[in-house]
């Protein structure tokens, strides 16, 4: 997918995608459009959906690796309870 403008629109549509592919099981082409989106409107909210991406890979050092970049950011105890779980899950993988 080519690279835009940061559109809000268009942002919204590629993650309404992204959720589309995902329930498909298509997770390639769900990480390539949530990389796209990445590109031009960062968000933490869609890294983490590239973290969750790589778990239903089973790509579990990459999703542990954006796990903990996610731990590491500033964020509300909920978030950082809620992302920790999901961490020691990967681990047991």
């Amino acid at each position: 997918m080519p690279r835009t403008k940061s559109n809000p629109t268009t942002s919204t549509l590629i993650r309404a995608l992204v959720a589309v592919d995902r329930h498909l099981g298509k997770y390639d082409e769900a990480v390539q459009l949530i990389r796209a989106v990445l590109a031009v409107a960062p968000s933490r909210r869609d890294r983490e959906v590239l973290a969750e991406l790589s778990v239903s890979q089973k790509e579990w050092v990459r999703a542990a690796e954006q796990y903990i970049a996610l731990l590491e950011e500033p964020g509300g105890a909920d978030d950082r309870s809620r992302l920790t779980m999901t961490l020691a899950r990967i681990y047991r993988n």
